[in-house]
């Protein structure tokens, strides 16, 4: 038998309405109007992006510490089931990778363009991307999918849970490409799996923090794998 935690890793109702409260300024109005100076002139598209996450972090640590503090004193409570799951949880999401990417490029579908517009910003700003990818967008996207909808719906149903948070962080990183080009829905099939297997830490661990490392880890070895096979190009 596996050690198990109970979840108890809820928000207080205040915290519920900042967590998913930011889900749509983080994903639709902020890019938007930094859309618009883009298209103005006014900032780079890199630049924009960073400007989103800069404000998206500002913002959890503004309105989410005591969360966030609650949430490390549980991680560091149980540090080794913490870390053996996260260890366990990337391994998996390794061979998901592998069977899905291997799967794609069988019937003809090649680079996913929400990870090729990172790779190349992240070329363009000289590491400054690196640190929004690696550290910043785990902070913010594990508070608002994982603290704030998985833990909200988690009391109600642990399926519904699971389901809800898993197609709305896949649709988070699709969307905006299935949009211009409707082939390109085929790749939410990436991000199933990774968003379960980091969902499944984040119950079994009973921390966020477990579930941001997790992300940091994955988002990390991603973008040294695609600078590495770029550079044998």
């Amino acid at each position: 038998m596996r050690d198990k935690v109970e979840f108890t890793s809820y928000l207080t109702q205040v915290e519920k309405i900042q967590a998913i409260g930011y889900l749509p300024m983080h994903t639709v109005i902020l890019p938007l109007l930094i859309g618009v100076a883009i298209n103005m002139g006014r900032v780079s598209l890199a630049e924009g992006n960073m400007l989103v996450y800069a404000i998206g972090l500002i913002y959890m640590v503004c309105f989410m510490p005591k969360f966030l503090r609650r949430e490390f004193d549980a991680f560091c409570d149980r540090p080794v089931l913490c870390f053996k799951e996260i260890a366990i949880s990337y391994g998996l999401i390794l061979a998901c990778n592998l069977l899905v990417n291997g799967a794609l490029l069988l019937i003809g579908f090649g680079k996913n363009p929400n990870n090729s517009t990172v790779l190349d910003l992240v070329e363009d700003t000289t590491g400054n991307m690196s640190a929004a990818v690696l550290f910043m967008a785990p902070v913010i996207e594990e508070i608002m999918f994982r603290g704030g909808i998985f833990s909200t719906l988690y009391k109600k149903s642990r399926f519904i849970a699971y389901v809800m948070t898993v197609g709305f962080f896949s649709l988070y990183h699709v969307w905006g490409y299935a949009i211009l080009n409707p082939w390109n829905w085929v790749y939410l099939l990436q991000y199933i799996p990774v968003s379960y297997l980091i969902c499944r830490c984040y119950e079994r661990t009973n921390s966020i923090w477990a579930s941001i490392l997790l992300h940091v880890i994955n988002n990390g070895v991603a973008l040294v794998a695609a600078n590495l096979l770029g550079g044998l190009v």
